[in-house]
């Protein structure tokens, strides 16, 4: 039916089943399949990307296991990986951002850079268990401090993975080292999980056992600075879009910092108020 719609001849669905990149058994096509293909499909983006340019390469799938494949195949074909972002749900249920150890839902988006000089391919070397182990948990400390807020683990998970690419963790498509476990390893020691409530739901949040740990822990949360930010936007033109506030807020508060569309949903509830307080009307 599809073939017909496109009014294409049978020649072009074997070219689509040969060429997708997809892991699908059915197809006879593995893991290792997966990733050559992929590998062949940026090496292909990398020779026509015209340097000082960027790639962003958004999937849905919230497998560690693919980003890491994805991640490394860019960085081996010659690309700077410069960051990841994650776009939740449209709607994403206030249960998801509540699980404690929960997978993230919804897009990814990575940015790729391709530098302007060609130079040799820096293989990430293989990391060990304790150097691994120290990154996520020093990431993690830095993480939480910045955002000065109890935080979802998605958040989390999210913001590890540039750091880990930038160390080489990358540089092994088989690893046992799992993110999750050391960080499970770590609660009652450096973190604990606060219990909270979001729109109904419970869950858990991750913050430090003792913030002791961490000099000068006195940012203004997250949450405020986001607000903060949201009434300036309301302020500044009295009628905006969800789409420019959520662009004020992204440059202002990008990487660690990148808030969630529910925070802002949030915040915009609670303007109208402020506003009105503000200017006497």
């Amino acid at each position: 039916m599809w073939v017909s719609w496109l009014k294409m001849n049978g020649d072009y669905l074997k070219d689509v089943l040969a060429n997708e990149i997809i892991r699908n058994e059915r197809q006879h096509k593995d893991f290792n399949v997966y990733h050559s293909l992929l590998s062949s499909s940026f090496q292909g983006m990398f020779k026509v990307l015209k340097p000082k340019h960027y790639l962003t390469l958004t999937f849905h799938n919230p497998t560690f296991k693919i980003r890491n494949s994805t991640i490394r195949a860019g960085v081996f074909t010659g690309f700077e990986f410069q960051k990841i972002h994650h776009q939740e749900l449209a709607r994403p249920s206030a249960k998801s951002l509540l699980q404690p150890f929960g997978s993230a839902q919804g897009d990814f988006y990575l940015r790729f850079y391709k530098q302007r000089m060609k130079s040799a391919v820096i293989h990430p070397k293989e990391i060990d268990e304790l150097r691994f182990e120290k990154i996520v948990v020093d990431t993690t400390i830095a993480l939480l401090a910045e955002r000065a807020e109890p935080t979802p683990y998605t958040i989390i998970i999210n913001y590890i993975d540039p750091v880990l690419a930038k160390q080489g963790y990358f540089s092994s498509l088989d690893t046992g080292l799992d993110i999750n476990a050391v960080l499970k390893n770590h609660l009652d020691k450096e973190f604990v999980l606060l219990p909270t409530k979001i729109g109904g739901a419970e869950g858990k949040l991750w913050w430090f056992k003792d913030t002791a740990i961490v000099p000068r822990l006195h940012e203004i949360p997250l949450t405020e600075r986001v607000e903060q930010t949201v009434y300036r936007k309301l302020y500044q033109k009295g009628k905006v879009t969800f789409t420019e506030v959520w662009d004020a807020v992204s440059t202002e508060f990008p990487n660690s910092l990148t808030s969630d569309s529910t925070s802002i949903l949030d915040a915009l509830k609670f303007m109208p108020g402020r506003l009105q307080a503000a200017t006497g009307c």
